[in-house]
């Protein structure tokens, strides 16, 4: 049975950059304090202590979200959807800037760009016939040019994701999937409690019908497995 202790939520939280957002700040500061009035990790915590852990939890999370949506939206303002640069091969070649994934836009432009030069490589299927030591020397100028433009387009990308450090968007971007991993973490632990009395019972499943109206349309399939698992004899 998964129980999220309010320490270990404390401790991954502080993640958070606390001085982007007050809201986020007041959230940490808040379970820093609740932390604080016992250090002990909490080893069976109560139903309510685990309510209470995730309604912090995803106030936390939404908080970060509205950090990156702002800090998103003001890079966006500032950021041109793609930029285009030439190849040594007078082709040019496009570098999508917004791309939320920065390692998957440089390899969809690398590919580009190794397409782009086996095109030219191919083109000398003749003159490998007809002067192979011509057409090594060409192919090897193009392999050559090839490497510098790889390395133009690398360095673009470390330009891109340094703005995106200074302006604060790749920590935005840290901070809210580290909210939204432990609210799912203490939504699980909720999910796993197994209830002592009908009472428990019926709190339990109003919370998390609370849940499931407010914030998603279902319960993730791991979180039906341990409240299904929570409600089953305990295994000896």
């Amino acid at each position: 049975m998964l129980h999220l202790a309010r320490k270990e939520v404390v401790t991954e939280l502080s993640k958070l950059d606390d001085h982007a957002n007050k809201r986020v700040a007041d959230l940490l500061e808040t379970l820093a304090l609740m932390s604080g009035a016992n250090s002990a990790i909490v080893t069976a915590p109560s139903l309510e202590s685990l309510i209470e852990t995730h309604q912090l939890a995803a106030a936390a999370y939404e908080a970060a979200m509205e950090v990156e949506d702002e800090i998103e939206t003001a890079y966006k303002a500032g950021t041109s959807y793609e930029m285009v640069f030439p190849l040594s091969i007078g082709e040019g070649r496009s570098l999508y800037l917004r791309s939320p994934d920065l390692d998957k836009a440089f390899d969809d432009c690398r590919g580009g760009i190794i397409r782009a030069y086996d095109g030219h490589i191919q083109k000398l299927a003749g003159l490998r016939r007809a002067a192979p030591d011509l057409a090594k020397t060409a192919i090897a100028k193009l392999k050559t040019s090839q490497a510098a433009d790889i390395r133009f387009l690398k360095k673009l990308v470390a330009n891109e994701r340094a703005r995106r450090d200074a302006c604060g968007l790749n920590k935005a971007v840290n901070d809210r999937a580290t909210a939204s991993n432990f609210e799912d973490k203490a939504l699980t632990a909720i999910c796993s409690y197994r209830c002592a009395t009908i009472e428990q019972c019926q709190a339990k499943a109003g919370y998390l019908l609370t849940v499931v109206n407010r914030q998603l349309c279902e319960l993730p399939q791991e979180d039906v497995i341990a409240l299904l698992q929570s409600f089953a004899p305990a295994a000896h």
